[in-house]
């Protein structure tokens, strides 16, 4: 698909969506840009334009724009000088700079809707044409692309259609705000809804944050929609005219009033608590998962919720995209890696610590050991009031070395000290870290990880899915899902196969999942000669039509936090075969729910599926156990709602607390 981009020169947003789109792969065949170097001049005056801003804005909003006209005319012309490799930033801050490293050609016109506009258009016959900056786009244009013309908005159109959408929204004191990518009409503003999302203003957000934090959400979903478009699924919406406002420019009285509104609501005791999340990256995880659900729950209960991660990254799969299509704030810390790493773990603490203080969080929730010992750190250096870590398990022994595991059990020990509580997802993974004296009994509490049950109560089509998988439908199939790490102990269900097959020839074994073993594990079943009964999925979207095909499930993990996964295969009345790890034996009961076996052992995996499918009816029976048992205990729901009673509870204990002590003061 051709497309001409259209944006205004000397400003940032341009440049943001036109590398979004090259970055994504999309054939831009042509920018056009309309001029705007005429912010000291104005009828033959060099400093009438500037002096109107000051009647009509003020001093302030002036000052802002004018500093960043001369950032950014500044910054073009230094890397113009002294080459494309120097003064280089992360972003770009003008269109007129991307072209200096993007070699598309770039027109620089009077008038969008000019001749000379309108002439280089159709010249380059555009399916599309993407605008920003320049909504006012007249009928001799739009109607120029097949496909139309799409414009990003920074508002919830059709509210506060028109100028400064963000000062209106902060300005009539509404908890949310959002983007809108939409088609061009003759009504300005007014246009088909190709895709809209929802910001949530935080109390210390002002019309710059607004528009940051809109322009990143808004590049994305062009990008989306141009694909929609492209793949012909893009369903445009009519807008709603009867909720339309629209409003242009404020006053410089307004613009005072705001400042003061926005310092007022800082201090607002009634507003809804605020919360940060951190974990080190979004992979395809059950602590991701979790956390990601945690997030939502707490969101849909009121709270003010931001997630906090390092870069995503590996062959298991990532949930990230899933994050933004939720509309979940999200900051993303390069340094926030896994491994040690002592220059990043300190940029990481430093970046968070000033998170932490620019949102004024009243409970930071930390995830996994490294985010643990980084987050707790940085929360307790900001003075935030509640801090909670779940461990999702730990890494005291299977994952590293001895020295690694020592280390980071030392770490545990110490970092304890700098949270209020340790959520573990089962008592047995609270026994452990006892054990281990990580920490008093005191200090913990047991929530276990929840799952959207009713994502894995449906009905499903087993004869289509083994069809696409090739697998005949009177076999029955042996499955587990999970990333195949040496830590989830997949390479022992491979060597378990040869000895299942000796018994039931006509069983076919289902991976779901991927990771740094798979191309190994595909070599040792070439190795083994049973590549036409073994099947490597790859990583899938529809996990729970995978686990609907699956007559026994099995997790042979060397340690485990809990084993969602044995959730949801419970909830879809799936048996398990299982390793006696950690939480795992909380979830399956061993002769009720399904069996259990010593890890990393391939014959006692082997046995307990024999055992499985030696006795269909008590395989089905465990299946039912399974059900009943996840359904009842297991909720994503009562997840939530434990999570928000301790939150609750620490946040009132924290407050009587802070009363007897000023009481106390006082009185001395």
């Amino acid at each position: 698909m051709r497309i001409v981009f259209l944006t205004r020169t000397g400003r940032p947003s341009g440049a943001l969506i036109a590398k979004c789109l090259l970055d994504a792969g999309k054939n831009l065949v042509a920018i056009v840009a309309e001029e705007r170097g005429q912010l000291l001049k104005k009828n033959g005056s060099n400093l009438s334009l500037l002096s109107d801003s000051f009647k009509k804005h003020g001093f302030s909003f002036t000052k802002d724009r004018l500093l960043e006209f001369i950032n950014i005319k500044l910054h073009y012309i230094l890397r113009k000088i002294f080459g494309s490799n120097i003064f280089r930033s992360k972003h770009y801050l003008s269109i007129e700079e991307l072209v200096l490293d993007y070699k598309i050609p770039f027109f620089l016109v009077k008038d969008h809707n000019g001749v000379d506009s309108e002439n280089i258009i159709r010249k380059f016959n555009p399916d599309l044409v993407v605008l920003t900056n320049t909504r006012l786009i007249k009928k001799n244009i739009f109607q120029i692309p097949k496909s139309g013309c799409l414009n990003l908005h920074g508002s919830l159109l059709p509210k506060y259609a028109g100028l400064d959408s963000n000062f209106w929204a902060l300005f009539n004191k509404e908890n949310e705000t959002g983007v809108t990518v939409h088609f061009v009409n003759e009504e300005l503003d007014r246009g088909d809804i190709l895709i809209q999302k929802k910001i949530t203003i935080w109390p210390f957000d002002n019309e710059k944050t607004l528009y940051l934090r809109g322009l990143a959400l808004g590049s994305k979903m062009v990008v989306e929609v141009v694909t929609q478009i492209e793949n012909n699924r893009a369903m445009p919406v009519k807008q709603d005219l009867g909720l339309a406002t629209k409003f242009s420019w404020p006053t410089k009285i307004q613009r005072k009033l705001l400042s003061k509104m926005i310092k007022e609501r800082l201090k607002d005791s009634n507003r809804p608590i605020r919360v940060l999340h951190i974990i080190t990256r979004l992979i395809k995880g059950g602590a991701q998962e979790n956390t990601l659900l945690t997030v939502l729950g707490l969101r849909e209960k009121g709270y003010q919720v931001m997630l906090a991660s390092g870069p995503t990254s590996g062959p298991e799969g990532e949930i990230e995209s899933v994050v933004r299509r939720q509309n979940i704030d999200l900051a993303v810390i390069p340094e926030l890696v896994r491994q040690v790493n002592p220059v990043k773990d300190l940029i990481s603490l430093v970046k968070l610590y000033f998170l932490i203080k620019r949102y004024r969080f009243d409970i930071v929730h930390t995830h996994t050991s490294k985010a643990g010992i980084v987050g707790r750190l940085a929360a307790k250096l900001a003075g935030v009031q509640v801090v909670v870590h779940t461990p999702h398990g730990h890494v005291f022994h299977s994952y590293f070395g001895r020295f690694e595991s020592m280390l980071y059990r030392f770490l545990e020990m110490i970092f304890s000290c700098f949270c209020d509580k340790i959520i573990t997802l089962t008592d047995n993974c609270k026994n452990e870290h006892l054990k281990l004296k990580i920490a008093t009994a005191d200090k913990f509490i047991t929530i276990p990880s929840g799952v959207k049950v009713e994502d894995f109560n449906g009905s499903f089509d087993n004869k289509k899915t083994k069809g696409e998988l090739g697998i005949p439908l009177d076999r029955k199939v042996i499955g587990t899902v999970a990333r195949i790490e040496p830590i989830k102990g997949i390479s022992f269900f491979v060597e378990a196969m040869p000895q299942v097959l000796e018994k039931f020839p006509n069983s076919h074994f289902l991976l779901v999942g991927d990771g740094s073993q798979r191309k190994f594990l595909q070599n040792r079943v070439e190795e083994l000669g049973i590549s036409q009964k073994v099947i490597f999925s790859g990583i899938r979207q529809d996990v729970a039509r995978m686990i609907s095909i699956m007559d026994i499930f099995v997790l042979c993990s060397l340690n485990e936090g809990m084993g969602r996964v044995l959730v949801e295969a419970g909830v879809m009345g799936k048996p398990s075969v299982a390793t006696k790890v950690s939480g795992i034996p909380e979830l399956v009961k061993d002769g009720e729910s399904g069996v259990l076996v010593e890890p990393a052992s391939s014959s006692e995996l082997a046995k307990g599926i024999i055992q499985l499918l030696s006795y269909p009816d008590k395989a089905k029976l465990f299946g039912e156990n399974a059900r009943k048992i996840m359904n009842e205990n297991f909720s994503a729901k009562e997840m939530v709602n434990r999570i928000d009673n301790l939150y609750c509870e620490l946040l009132k204990i924290k407050k009587s607390s802070l009363r007897g002590a000023r009481s106390a003061t006082k009185q001395s």
